[in-house]
């Protein structure tokens, strides 16, 4: 062996223990690096340096916890509370006085009081109507809720995403750094040409400036996710949890169930059968209300005063309005509620499916990758180094090799964000706060 080829060797067993070096290193000191060799799988993190971590649960715990969502809810409960109350309750009572005087000096004094009694049923169905409502306001505030929910886990697994590309570039970004510091030694030792170590310092500033980007991209998630909850969290928080979604269900009971109790839809069936009970109602205005008075009656004549009582019903005929105009709107309101839940839930439906599809599809290509190709790229580092090391390939061979497997790395974390996105959307589409 010669000098020159024994101060390669040298040169590139210096060059492989920085580089694995410097990607240990730079795997403890970034916020969640990615095992360079393992599969990439965003699996939850024990975190030995005490750092807080932040799930999924977490967010909706959070979440929910929100004053502002609280008083929101409580608010449309009390408002729904408040009319079903209104509608329940008796008409008041009338009292009143009349004096009159003549002309003679007679005086007459007359104190009524009166009530109205409703016979029909109408009072109790209005009250139920209400209370239908109430109901649909509820269901409205859990479907607020449920929005919410879905609009803060879509953000938390977006950061979750970015946190996963950070950590690849960042070891992708270490590993060129450590080459690069090894391969300048050898050129100022003159055991490897210049064009190496500008060609590696090239490919290392395209490096950090792809994981700069992809870090910018994660703090903006991360303050978005800071901004909607609650608690004691920071940008520093790491996140933890599972990218890639749990299979879909495709059974068309199982979406329909879960359709059964969606907030908005739910609430629109509330609405069809409050039109129905005020319709109900307003059928119910031909019949009369009966109101009753009784009353004290004093005249006076001429000093002597006489005193005695009033008793009186009376009846409103309903003739001409027997409130035809409100069962004919209360017709319409059920119609069109009725048929609103019906092309909602036909249309989530049609929308789930196809999602739900999307969901397996996804993740199933994204595990085929992730078991077929991750494996490999190991094998292909090492074999590029060793034809490296034998002086069989250059610099840039070994360059493309490392791209090559921080782009499949790469490919695998894209994949389940697709899949996790689609799954998102199913789940707003079904109602559901989790996957």
């Amino acid at each position: 062996m010669t000098i020159r080829q024994a101060r390669f060797s040298v040169g590139l067993a210096s060059l492989l223990f920085s580089v694995t070096t410097t990607v240990a290193s730079a795997q403890s000191a970034t916020t969640a690096p990615s095992e360079v060799t393992g599969p990439v799988v965003a699996s939850p993190v024990a975190d030995s340096s005490g750092a807080s971590t932040l799930d999924e649960q977490d967010v909706i715990r959070r979440l929910l916890q929100s004053e502002s969502i609280q008083q929101q809810a409580q608010s449309r409960a009390a408002v729904a509370d408040a009319r079903g109350q209104s509608a329940s309750l008796w008409d008041n009572p009338r009292i009143a006085y009349q004096r009159s005087q003549l002309e003679g000096g007679e005086t007459e004094d007359q104190l009524q009081l009166s009530q109205s009694f409703d016979f029909s049923g109408r009072r109790g169905l209005w009250s139920d109507a209400a209370s239908r409502r109430a109901d649909a306001a509820r269901a409205r505030g859990t479907g607020s809720r449920w929005l919410q929910t879905t609009a803060a886990r879509s953000v938390f697994f977006e950061a979750l995403y970015r946190q996963e590309r950070s950590d690849i570039l960042q070891t992708w970004r270490a590993r060129l750094a450590a080459a690069l510091q090894t391969v300048e030694l050898r050129v100022k030792s003159g055991d490897a040409p210049r064009y190496e170590s500008l060609r590696l310092a090239q490919q290392s500033r395209r490096a950090e400036a792809s994981w700069g980007a992809e870090f910018a991209m994660l703090q903006g998630a991360r303050s978005r996710l800071v901004a909607l909850l609650t608690g004691d969290i920071s940008l520093e928080t790491k996140l933890a949890g599972e990218l890639l979604p749990q299979r879909a269900p495709l059974t068309e009971a199982a979406m329909r169930g879960a359709l059964s109790s969606r907030g908005d839809l739910l609430a629109q069936r509330h609405l069809a059968d409050a039109a129905k009970l005020e319709q109900q109602a307003s059928r119910r205005a031909w019949i009369p209300k009966l109101s009753l008075s009784v009353g004290y009656r004093g005249v006076e004549t001429a000093g002597i005063r006489n005193n005695g009582y009033i008793a009186g019903a009376s009846l409103a005929l309903p003739v001409f309005n027997r409130a035809q105009g409100k069962s004919a709107e209360a017709s319409a309101r059920a119609s069109e509620a009725t048929a609103t839940a019906k092309r909602r839930t036909q249309q989530a439906f049609a929308d789930s499916r196809g999602l739900a599809v999307q969901v397996n599809q996804l993740r199933e290509v994204s595990e085929t990758q992730r078991k077929g190709s991750l494996p490999r790229l190991n094998e292909l580092v090492t074999s590029v180094n060793a034809a490296y090391r034998g002086g069989e390939v250059g610099i840039v061979e070994l360059i493309d090799a490392y791209r090559a497997e921080v782009n499949s790395r790469l490919s695998v974390v894209d994949l389940q964000w697709r899949a996790r996105q689609a799954a998102l959307k199913l789940d707003g589409l079904l109602g559901r706060t989790q996957s």
